[in-house]
Formats: structure tokens, C-alpha cells, sequence
């Protein structure tokens, strides 16, 4: 069950059993985030960098936290000089030790969890990353993910399931008759902006890059955190727009100590600087698809 389903006592649906597991791997070549991308594939700890600016830099990430994102900024002779040019699996282990040089792309925390690293380029300006920390199965990343990450990539580290003219969101009308729809805005650009400017200064160009991996990641998280018919969307400007269905009785502040315990593995003391802010209450079905499209 959804964390925030339990927060306000709705119910999750869930798919289940072994071919359900199995299809996306089967069926599917587009996902709707880059860690419904890594789940898919059993890649619990993945990211991909990309060229930005003359550097490199995490475009997408999951698993990690947002200071190993802000830490990603490295050159192309650093890559060069480690994985090589060609686009084959390299591997690196910390009993091999053979990790050190990719330590300074992690923070302390994730540093010490590492067991392996494994990377293969997608492109000339572009890396994959799947990690591995103490206590998990070590495999290299399936070659059938290249295929999906490639389409990622091109949408511009964009999941595109969602058709251009398809709903944000689904609503039973009859729930708005049982419980309130309170409407909340959740911002994260202070919580974000703090970590970036605690590193050595970065263009705007890859600062840019670096919040949009971070912003997705907390956005990808709180998204999965939220059972129907409650709904997380997101917005512009480090925003999150959520409905939660709730009795009039509820204290946001439990949405907020909640919602910072979610993300504090990815923004760690930084999750202090998140800001709830409840946005009023909807109606109607079509008060709430105006309030999780607006940007």
C-alpha cells in the first residue's frame, strides 16, 4: 500500500503475479520514468550522464541521492581514461578494488554502500550506470535495456506512456461525495537548490541538468508513494501538485512529515526545506484535472 494511501485511508490496486513481473520486459520498449525504466530490468540503483556544457552530468538518476547527482559532474577525459571509448560493459569492483576512481562521483553515504559499478556508453555523450551495494546480487545490466534508454534519451529523459491527449488524472465523481479533495502544492526547488550550491560552482547549464534529475527523481518517488485515488503530478519550477483525498479533519501537517520522510534518502537534511502548501479544495472532477495540469 501507498504511503500517503495509508495517510488518508484509500486503498491501492495491484497487479501481482508472475507474468505481470514479467511482461514489461517482454512487451515494453517506453516507460513511464526512468525507474519504472530501471525496475523493469531489476536495477534498483541506475543513472545516466550526459554531456552538458563540455561536461558530464546526471540527466536521470534513481537509487542514488541528490548530492551523488550534484557530485556526477565529470570530464570526458575522466571517462576516457576509466570505461574507454567503446560501447561494451565495464565492470568495476570494490573487492576487485578497482572503484576508487569513480568514488568522487558519490557521496560519502553511497560511497561506502558500493559493491560494484558497471557502465556502458549509449552514445559518445552519453553513459549508462547500474550500481551495486553491499549485499546485492552483482549482475551487469541486460543488453535488451540499451534499446529503451536510447528512445529515453532521444524523448529527452522524458517517459512518454502517456499520450498527448490522454487525462492526467482519473476521478470516481461519487469519491467527492465521501471525502474531501484537498489540493496541496508541494515546492522543492529551495530543498534542491540548497544541496547544488553546498558543491563547487556549476554553469547554469548543468545546474539546470542536475536539478531536473533530482526534481524527476523526488517527483518519481512521491508519485509511487500516492495510492489511488489520491494523485501526485507534477508541475513547473521544482513544483508537485497533490489531491488527497482526506476527511475534514486532517492535519497536513502529517502530509508533510510524510512526504519529507519519503524523500529524506534522496535530499537527506535537506528534506527540512521542502515546503507544503495546501491550495484550496476541489469540487468537481474538473476542478481537479485543471489543478494537476496547471504548470
Amino acid at each position: 500500500m501507498g504511503l500517503l494511501s495509508l495517510v488518508s485511508g484509500g486503498q491501492v490496486k495491484k497487479t501481482s503475479g508472475l507474468l505481470a513481473a514479467a511482461a514489461p520486459r517482454a512487451q515494453k520498449t517506453s516507460y513511464a520514468s526512468f525507474s519504472d525504466l530501471c525496475g523493469a530490468f531489476d536495477i534498483g540503483h541506475g543513472a545516466v550522464f550526459q554531456m552538458t556544457d563540455g561536461s558530464f552530468a546526471m540527466s536521470s538518476c534513481t537509487g542514488f541521492d541528490a548530492a551523488s547527482a550534484a557530485l556526477s559532474v565529470s570530464s570526458s577525459d575522466f571517462w576516457d581514461g576509466t570505461i574507454g571509448k567503446d560501447e561494451s560493459v565495464k565492470s568495476f569492483s570494490k573487492s576487485a578494488g578497482s572503484l576508487t576512481a569513480f568514488y568522487q562521483l558519490f557521496s560519502p553515504r553511497i560511497r561506502e554502500r558500493l559493491s560494484c559499478l558497471h557502465f556502458f556508453r549509449l552514445s559518445s555523450d552519453a553513459i549508462f550506470m547500474k550500481a551495486d551495494f553491499t549485499g546485492e546480487t552483482s549482475v551487469p545490466p541486460a543488453e535488451a535495456i540499451k534499446i529503451p534508454l536510447e528512445k529515453f534519451i532521444k524523448n529527452g529523459n522524458a517517459g512518454d506512456d502517456r499520450s498527448n491527449n490522454e487525462s492526467l488524472v482519473s476521478v470516481d465523481a461519487s469519491l467527492l461525495q465521501e471525502k474531501n479533495a484537498t489540493l496541496f502544492l508541494l515546492s522543492t526547488k529551495i530543498a534542491i537548490n540548497r544541496i547544488l550550491i553546498s558543491y563547487a560552482p556549476k554553469s547554469e547549464p548543468i545546474k539546470d541538468r542536475l536539478f531536473s534529475a533530482i526534481y524527476t527523481d523526488a517527483a518519481d518517488t512521491l508519485e509511487r508513494s500516492f495510492g489511488a485515488p489520491n494523485v501526485c503530478r507534477r508541475g513547473k519550477n521544482g513544483e508537485l501538485h497533490i489531491v488527497l483525498f482526506c476527511h475534514t479533519d486532517f492535519d497536513e501537517a502529517v502530509l508533510q512529515f510524510h512526504v519529507s520522510r519519503a524523500l529524506t534518502p534522496l535530499l537527506d537534511a535537506a528534506a527540512e526545506s521542502l515546503m507544503l502548501i495546501k491550495a484550496g479544495t476541489a469540487h468537481t472532477t474538473e476542478d481537479i484535472e485543471r489543478f494537476t495540469a496547471e504548470g
